[in-house]
């Protein structure tokens, strides 16, 4: 087996992890309502209690985790779905043009945060249709108490109408399995999870920082230049996937009979 579908998975990976991180304003601004809710109940869950700190972290942790299986429910879906495309379609032109669509997708929502705007409006509201749909089951949750009605509404959460997450399905869809594509989300979820387990805890502290002239340009110019790398990491793709067949066919006729 060659060397080169995991490079470029591993590839795949850090871009998706990089891409969490530098979409932390966006993320804030998405989910900052729902973490600060899920924080604030978690504080008055444990009010009074021993190491009350403590105990309203690891239950906003709980929350963060089921978002994260959410997210590699999803991942899991679009590396299947890519795999079935891998059966009508050449696999290499496929990757390369989902690839590239995450890339576009990554860059156009940093020059929206440059610009001041929102996410990518017209795939969020799509979303948001079924999203409605969900979102019952995850005010219900997140009102119960326990572990699996923590784990529970944070996996809901993970399916909130993202133009992230859109442009990390992509990818996903790209790996063409289950499990890179699963780990492809949860990789662009760990990202995100500083922030996000930070603006449950600290909600009107982080919202200052983030909301500061400074935050949104330094996040915008980081998600171009994820977007940026993802384009040219396509383009890295294609040229290891051709070389490929090339060696293949060189070490065929040259073998020894």
């Amino acid at each position: 087996m060659s060397a080169g579908p995991d490079v470029v998975h591993v590839i795949s990976l850090v871009a998706a992890f990089a891409t969490g991180i530098a979409g932390t304003a966006h993320c804030f601004g998405m989910c900052g309502g729902m973490a600060a809710a899920v924080g604030g109940k978690a504080r008055r869950d444990v009010a009074g209690a021993p190491n009350q700190a403590a105990r309203a972290f690891v239950q906003v942790v709980l929350y963060h985790l089921g978002r994260l299986g959410g997210y590699a429910l999803l991942g899991a879906a679009a590396g299947a779905a890519g795999s079935v495309l891998l059966g009508a379609f050449d696999l290499l032109r496929l990757a390369t043009v989902l690839r590239l669509a995450t890339g576009v997708l990554i860059i156009a929502m940093g020059v929206r945060l440059l610009a001041g705007l929102g996410g990518i409006g017209f795939l969020e509201k799509a979303g948001a249709r079924f999203w409605r749909h969900l979102a019952p089951a995850a005010r219900r949750l997140a009102a119960s108490n326990g572990v699996a009605a923590a784990l529970g509404a944070g996996l809901i959460w993970g399916w909130l109408p993202c133009g992230l997450v859109y442009s990390m399905l992509a990818l996903a869809a790209a790996t063409a399995t289950p499990s890179m594509g699963a780990a492809t989300l949860l990789a662009f979820g760990a990202g995100t999870l500083p922030a996000m387990v930070a603006s449950g805890l600290l909600a009107s502290q982080l919202s200052r920082v983030l909301k500061s002239p400074r935050a949104r340009p330094i996040a915008g110019i980081a998600l171009v230049a994820c977007g940026v790398w993802t384009v040219l990491a396509a383009h890295g793709h294609a040229h290891i996937a051709t070389a490929e067949p090339s060696q293949a066919s060189f070490t065929h006729v040259h073998s020894p009979p």
